[in-house]
């Protein structure tokens, strides 16, 4: 996500994977510090708040197994649900000034997804603006995002 920020005139402050080749990937694309690291542990929010005082926007893509029509659509009971959670309460703890999620477009009809995001968004006096892009047509993606 940070390759899209820094195309719209954004600057990337630090990126956060756990996986070792994404984390390659970014590093090759992107400035500022790349951390491998779990976005489950606080130790994650830790660093990058220490490398990032002050953020202005957070991004966050969460797995889309646990919504996606491909996968097995458990939703919350896929543990990898539970990446949504910890992107939030990172949200929280650093009080980021904004945000912006991305996942398939199941993930926008979660109940659980919605709840969380009204909830963060009444804490930290923000609006929910949704979206859904169809780039089927646009190679390299050739699918929709929310």
């Amino acid at each position: 996500m940070g390759i899209r920020i820094e195309y719209l005139g954004g600057i990337v402050c630090a990126s956060v994977d756990w996986n070792a080749f994404a984390v390659q990937h970014v590093e090759r694309n992107t400035a500022g510090p790349v951390f491998q690291m779990d976005i489950h542990e606080l130790a994650t929010v830790k660093t990058v708040h220490q490398a990032c005082p002050r953020i202005g926007t957070t991004t966050l893509g969460f797995p889309r197994q646990p919504h996606s029509f491909q996968g097995n659509r458990l939703g919350s009971a896929d543990p990898r649900f539970n990446t949504f959670w910890s992107g939030l309460r990172f949200m929280s703890l650093t009080q980021t000034q904004t945000a912006i999620l991305e996942c398939v477009p199941a993930a926008g009809w979660n109940q659980e997804v919605l709840s969380g995001l009204k909830q963060l968004a009444a804490a930290m006096g923000w609006q929910i603006l949704t979206t859904q892009l169809h780039l089927h047509e646009r190679w390299p993606s050739r699918r929709s995002r929310w």
